[in-house]
């Protein structure tokens, strides 16, 4: 009888005492996928945040990574022993690797020598696993064996099991991070116009889910843009929830709203965000482009965006009057994620991948 498959998984935890307290990344593409592999292949899972001189590799039979082979800068040393002991390795990576300038970890990615060290595990790791066809074409020019892998719901996660909330008005809202300052000006114009339909006002709510604090100077931007630089008694500022439970905010919303620069950055983004709505059954508002257009028809599951500047006022105010719609376009986008982007069949796909590598 074959023995489990042994995996070493090497997650960057933010609390050495918490093992699930990691970045988003780790969450979905590391932690959760394989925790549910683990339910339906003979696979035993193991973790650490890093290859140490303590871990003897020879008691794995694959160890899988995230972008880098170090969360320490050691990548050339822990290289060394993974092609010494001639074990497998998987490097999931969910973004392109090289930030535009004006993204706010660009500094912090210079410093510490992020695109050497990404490429290096890229070009030595046994596959790649990412998460679009787009994304894996870039991919496919330093590693002829990647695999696309897409993000996925596990739906017996808590925060996944849908608790919806009841209201008299439309809530629209978007539910997010720091890092789309490209992103959320394009709703500028949009909620000015909104804002100016008087006879809309008490018939909707806008929601600024995510906010923190600590981070005012990004907040505070996305901030004045949502209200269009005026206090209006209509907008709610939602506070942000940690990895295991921000998906809860979408219980507060009816419409999502999921902008999206067209820069070539972007292009290698995952649809997580229609991804996450659609699980919820929440109408969407949409800018038309890759990755979106993965799964999006225009009036099918979502409304689609391309003119920046009159779409968004007016596919809200068509959701605020219309409430059918909103659920006809819910229902219809949830069953598209029920069919793709659930986390057993995803896994299929891993899977095969994991024991082939065996």
């Amino acid at each position: 009888m074959q023995s489990k498959i042994k995996l070493l998984l090497v997650v960057n935890f933010l609390d050495g005492k918490d093992p699930f307290k990691v970045g988003g990344v780790e969450y979905h593409r590391l932690l959760i996928p394989y925790i549910n592999l683990a339910k339906t292949h003979d696979i035993e899972i193991h973790q650490t945040n890093e290859i140490t001189e303590n871990i003897d590799l020879s008691d794995f039979d694959l160890v899988i990574f995230s972008r880098v082979i170090s969360n320490y800068n050691r990548d050339e040393e822990v290289l060394q022993r993974l092609q010494k002991i001639g074990i497998p390795f998987i490097i999931d990576i969910d973004d392109y690797w090289r930030l535009p300038t004006n993204h706010l970890l660009y500094k912090q990615w210079q410093q510490h020598n992020m695109v050497h060290r990404i490429e290096l595990a890229l070009k030595h790791a046994t596959a790649v696993t990412t998460t679009t066809p787009y994304l894996a074409s870039l991919l496919r020019k330093l590693n002829k064996n990647v695999v696309v892998v897409p993000n996925a719901i596990d739906p017996e996660q808590p925060q996944f099991k849908p608790r919806p909330t009841q209201s008299d008005k439309t809530r629209i809202g978007w539910v997010g991070g720091l890092c789309h300052t490209d992103d959320i000006p394009i709703l500028e114009r949009g909620f000015k116009k909104l804002y100016a339909e008087k006879d809309l006002q008490w018939k909707y709510t806008v929601n600024l889910c995510g906010y923190s604090p600590q981070n005012f100077d990004v907040w505070g931007y996305y901030e004045h843009i949502f209200t269009a630089g005026q206090p209006q008694p209509n907008y709610h500022r939602v506070p942000g929830r940690d990895i295991r439970n921000y998906a809860h905010l979408y219980n507060g919303l009816d419409v999502c709203l999921v902008p999206l620069a067209d820069t070539p950055f972007n292009r290698c983004k995952s649809p997580l965000k229609l991804i996450e709505s659609g699980w919820f059954k929440k109408a969407c508002i949409t800018s038309k482009v890759y990755p979106y257009t993965l799964m999006g028809e225009h009036y099918k599951n979502l409304l689609f965006v391309e003119n920046n500047k009159i779409d968004w006022c007016k596919n809200m105010k068509k959701l605020i009057q219309n409430p059918n719609l909103q659920q006809d376009l819910a229902e219809s986008l949830h069953q598209t994620v029920k069919e793709n982007y659930l986390i057993d069949k995803v896994n299929m796909v891993r899977g095969e991948l994991v024991c082939n590598l065996n």
